[in-house]
C-alpha cells in the first residue's frame, strides 16, 4: 500500500501563491487573449494543412457573455477586431508568413483597420471568420 505524507500548511501556502500569481496575470495581462491565440496556432499546426498565400483560411468562434456590449444585445465592436486578430495570426501561421518574418528578423505592423458592421452577433451564436489576401502591392 502506498502512503503519502505531506504538510498541509506548505500545500496551502503554495496554493495561495498560485492563486495570487494567477490573479496578478489576469488583472494585468489579458490571459484569455494569449491562451486563445496559442490554441488557434497549435490547432492549426496539428489538424490543418499548410496553404498558399492566395488560399482562404477559416476560424470558428462563439459569442459568449464576456463578448457582449453594455446592453447585452450583441458582440462588442472591439471584440470583432479581436476575432480578426485571431484570424490574422492563424493566416500568418498556415501560409508560412510567420516563419518567414521571424527568420528574416522582421515584424508585422497593422497600420489601419476599417470595418463595416453588417450584422450583429447575438449571445451564444457561432460565427466564422474567413481570411483571404485581397491585394498585394510592392510598398
Amino acid at each position: 500500500m502506498l502512503k503519502f505524507e505531506f504538510d498541509v500548511d506548505l500545500l496551502l501556502i503554495w496554493a495561495i501563491i498560485a492563486a495570487v500569481i494567477t490573479s496578478f496575470l489576469y488583472i494585468f495581462f489579458d490571459v484569455g487573449y494569449f491562451v486563445r491565440t496559442i490554441i488557434h496556432i497549435v490547432y492549426g499546426r496539428i489538424f490543418e494543412r499548410d496553404i498558399r498565400i492566395s488560399d482562404t483560411t477559416c476560424i470558428y468562434g462563439y459569442c459568449f457573455t464576456n463578448d457582449l456590449d453594455i446592453m447585452f444585445l450583441h458582440m462588442n465592436n472591439a471584440r470583432y477586431v479581436r476575432e480578426l486578430d485571431f484570424a490574422r495570426f492563424h493566416f500568418y501561421d498556415r501560409t508560412g508568413l510567420y516563419k518567414k518574418i521571424v527568420d528574416g528578423k522582421g515584424t508585422v505592423v497593422q497600420s489601419a483597420c476599417s470595418i463595416r458592421y453588417r450584422r450583429p452577433i447575438s449571445i451564444f451564436t457561432p460565427f466564422t471568420v474567413t481570411t483571404k489576401v485581397s491585394k498585394l502591392s510592392n510598398i
